[in-house]
């Protein structure tokens, strides 16, 4: 597998549901996938088996390589590609502590990326707590939600989020999800306006101060 396709499907913790069938189909197509059948007995002559072990651990190490270091962790134990594929399923897929464990760890530590757009950040969000749902974690609601979201941000929303510290002091003020979402989405359309308005200022004054030397010069 060339490193351009791990690069570019890693394993983050919330996209199992994707990261699964790609790297299946990965491990098939590299002939790869056989160590995963718990029917098919590992040979027992010596040039087979080193064959068979040689395979297994490709596997084993296109998995590791396809994860994150957090998720890495968590199976860097297993003695073989099965192994550690199978712990992948039972976190993601099971309804056990360490998937609640993975994915609550995993919106504590979520932060809006420098350039990352609000809206693909929300989403993010929404489908962890999709995620905490579905493993019955039906505590979650959308005042919690808002916490996440509002201390999860750079310093850039500072005003921003003291002015709805302000609003949620207000017990009249109910802010639900979505409500919070489509402040923020307004904000940013704002911010990034008067970004916009500053550097045309700026590049309007520039130009003028180059006029006089280029008519200078043209002299």
């Amino acid at each position: 597998m060339g490193e351009s396709f791990l690069a570019k499907h890693i394993l983050d913790g919330s996209n199992y549901g994707i990261w699964e069938p790609r790297m299946r189909a990965e491990l098939q197509a590299r002939k790869l996938w056989k160590t995963m059948n718990e029917n098919i007995v590992p040979p027992t002559n010596e040039k087979a088996l080193e064959a068979y072990n040689t395979k297994d651990e490709l596997a084993t190490s296109m998995i590791y390589r396809a994860v994150l270091d957090d998720v890495l962790l968590m199976i860097s134990s297993s003695t073989s590609t099965k192994e550690a594929w199978d712990k992948l399923k039972q976190i993601y897929l099971g309804t056990n502590f360490s998937r609640r464990f993975t994915i609550i760890q995993k919106l504590l530590q979520s932060h809006q990326g420098e350039d990352e757009n609000m809206a693909i950040y929300l989403n993010k969000i929404i489908d962890l707590k999709i995620q905490l749902m579905a493993c019955g974690c039906n505590w979650i609601n959308d005042e919690f939600m808002v916490f996440i979201i509002l201390q999860s941000f750079s310093s850039k929303f500072d005003s921003f989020v003291t002015v709805m510290k302000i609003r949620l002091d207000d017990e009249k003020e109910v802010f639900s999800l979505e409500t919070l979402s489509r402040h923020l989405l307004k904000h940013e359309k704002t911010f990034n306006n008067k970004v916009l308005i500053f550097f045309k200022d700026n590049n309007v004054a520039l130009e003028a101060t180059k006029t006089p030397f280029k008519k200078k010069f043209n002299h």
